[in-house]
């Protein structure tokens, strides 16, 4: 330790400390500068995101209000997005474990192979929470609506013994 020691007494040491403070100061309030405008961009395009989401949203609730008819189609959608989702999340779960080490050996997969398998498994996981996402959506819009509908009538069970 001594070189390290009789090295932080030498001027180069100083010099060079005080050289790359001053650089790390500048290239930080650019950088600081670049961030801020980066990231209000991105809230200002999230929020554009979410506004026009709602107004699909209530433009889906206002459209099923006026024509009942379209609750059917909205329970139809949801259910075939939940079927998808569940196919994406079981078919990416499966190749993910597929590209893991033991069964990739036991399978004959080189590298490569693994590694693409890898990436549609984790491509197919993504799909499944995407289609899952839609679904929860259609199924908030059913939620909205269904308070406003009538419940069926309860009809009594007879046990057909002619009383």
């Amino acid at each position: 330790m001594p070189a390290l020691s009789e090295y932080l007494h030498s001027p180069a040491w100083w010099i060079t400390a005080v050289v790359f403070a001053l650089l790390l100061n500048v290239v930080g309030t650019y950088a600081v500068r670049a961030i801020d405008r980066w990231g209000g961009q991105i809230i200002t395009q999230w929020s554009a995101r979410t506004a026009a989401r709602r107004w699909r949203t209530a433009q889906l609730i206002a459209g099923v209000r006026a024509h009942p008819n379209r609750l059917i189609w909205v329970g139809f959608q949801a259910l075939s997005l939940k079927t998808t989702s569940a196919y994406f999340l079981v078919l990416g779960a499966l190749l993910l474990l597929a590209s893991s080490h033991p069964v990739a050996v036991i399978l004959t997969l080189n590298e490569v192979t693994r590694w693409f398998v890898l990436f549609v498994g984790l491509l197919g996981l993504w799909l499944g929470t995407f289609f899952g996402g839609r679904a929860a959506d259609l199924e908030a819009v059913i939620r909205a609506v269904e308070p406003e509908w009538p419940e069926p009538p309860s009809a009594e069970i007879t046990t057909g013994s002619g009383r």
